[in-house]
């Protein structure tokens, strides 16, 4: 939902200040339960001495992809136009959104590849 949202930022742009700022309330609305559902995720999901570990790992991950968005961002904003920062970042999340919903279970025990 919310790389569909991102498809949709220039044209609310465009349409003006009101339809921006709904658009990215909606977004962020869209975004509230990633950090919770990623502990759900980490407590099926790996042993509990390392689970500290991995989610530390997880949501550094969060922090060095915003540094990685903005420095291509800024590449593809002056080589391209604006907007094409949303159109490529938002295909890219429904690309990798629906790798995960193909590859990735609620729980070990679900997952077709994985055997005790």
């Amino acid at each position: 939902l919310c790389a569909l949202l991102s498809l949709l930022t220039p044209h609310a742009a465009r349409g003006g200040t009101f339809f921006l700022v709904f658009l990215r309330v909606l977004q962020g609305l869209a975004q509230g339960f990633i950090f919770p559902s990623m502990h759900c995720i980490w407590s099926k999901w790996s042993p509990p001495n390392e689970r500290s570990r991995l989610a530390t790992f997880a949501f550094s991950g969060t922090h060095l992809g915003s540094v990685a968005a903005l420095s291509i961002g800024g590449i593809i904003g002056k080589n391209l136009s604006w907007e094409y920062i949303f159109y490529i970042f938002g295909i890219l999340g429904i690309i990798w959104s629906i790798l995960w919903f193909i590859n990735i279970y609620e729980t070990p025990s679900e997952h077709e590849t994985i055997s005790n």
